[in-house]
């Protein structure tokens, strides 16, 4: 509780009150006195030590350790200083000559701290940085000459991450910044030759397929056969110098082949039809000339029949016209019947003909 506040409630002089409190009389309470402030005494020693002010004496005393007439806060500060400072006993002064040490060790050790901290989150962000830059040795899409002036960069960093507790560490963002620098600028070496490996790549893969092709011509297949080769020791040899001339010469010929093979299929489809035409009307023709034999066989067949039926016929008309009989047959003129033959009929003897006109008598 602040001195102010204790005079107030206990209804004490404040300012006698804080000259008893920085007196050696005080007794064995605690009080605390800021440099700049309000002195207090803890709360549980409050009414201890205004009992111990009322029991002490303070008259003749008390004159010689009051600040004056004036209120302290009325003082300059530097003033207000140097008369607290006249209060002070030796055994306070050493006191506090110990704290002004300890807390001057305490400074140097947060500034040491600091320093270290600030030592080693720099050593660490440049290390994560070199490492970035190294892992870019094992990319297949640098050229072997990138690779050695990453790797001397590398060395180089990793010298600097050495001394930099010696070094300005102020010096670590540049480095930092220019590995950067170097990063981003490999990274687009690598990205610019992963299209051009990719391209050429799959130009030859295009080409591969096309070999591969049933229309492909003898001619145009053993091409594409020594440019995949050739090309292919492109890849190979990461020349990425080269790659997009290759891939652009060999797209030029995938080009022709296709068309070649497009050709080739339309006359190929073209035969495949004609063909199939000649073979449809070859069919037909077998189908007409089978049913035009089976025609004719038909009515070869229905004019024997016809021919046969007629001999037939013949053959009975002239058994009847003719007495197998071994005994004579009447003949009776058409028109007239047994009743009225008297003139009309005639009698035929065996082996005898029917005479025209006459039918046989059917007892």
């Amino acid at each position: 509780m602040k001195t102010t506040d204790i005079a107030t409630i206990y209804g004490i002089n404040e300012r006698k009150f804080r000259a008893f409190l920085q007196s050696g009389e005080r007794g064995t309470f605690d009080a605390y006195f800021p440099i700049f402030g309000i002195p207090s005494v803890p709360d549980s020693q409050v009414e201890v030590a205004v009992q111990a002010y009322k029991d002490y004496n303070i008259s003749g005393q008390d004159e010689e350790l009051e600040l004056g007439e004036l209120s302290e806060y009325d003082l300059p500060a530097h003033q207000l200083l140097t008369e607290r400072l006249k209060t002070i006993s030796k055994k306070q002064w050493t006191i506090l000559s110990n704290i002004l040490v300890l807390l001057v060790i305490i400074v140097v050790l947060v500034i040491n701290y600091q320093h270290n901290s600030s030592v080693s989150d720099a050593k660490g962000r440049l290390e994560v940085q070199i490492n970035r830059l190294s892992n870019l040795e094992t990319s297949q899409f640098l050229l072997d000459s990138d690779k050695k002036i990453i790797d001397t960069k590398v060395k180089k960093s990793k010298q600097a991450l050495e001394k930099i507790k010696y070094a300005n560490i102020d010096t670590v963002d540049t480095e930092i910044k220019n590995i950067n620098i170097e990063i981003s600028k490999n990274n687009e070496r690598i990205s610019a030759n992963k299209i051009l490996y990719n391209a050429l790549k799959n130009t030859i893969e295009d080409s591969k397929q096309k070999i591969a092709d049933k229309n492909i011509s003898q001619d145009n297949k053993k091409i594409l056969e020594s440019l995949i080769e050739d090309y292919g020791k492109v890849l190979e040899e990461n020349e990425f110098e080269s790659m997009e001339d290759a891939s652009n010469k060999l797209s030029i010929k995938n080009e022709e082949v296709q068309k070649q093979i497009d050709k080739t299929e339309i006359e190929k489809k073209a035969a495949e039809a004609a063909k199939a035409e000649a073979a449809k009307a070859e069919a037909a023709r077998v189908e007409a000339a089978k049913a035009e034999a089976a025609k004719a066989e038909t009515e070869r067949k229905a004019a024997e029949a016809a021919q046969a039926a007629e001999a037939a016929k013949a053959a009975q008309a002239e058994r009847a016209n003719v007495n197998h009989t071994d005994a004579n047959k009447w003949a009776i003129e058409d028109g007239y019947t047994w009743y009225t033959r008297k003139g009309h009929s005639t009698i035929i003897p065996p082996g005898g003909s029917l005479p025209p006109g006459y039918h046989w008598q059917v007892q």
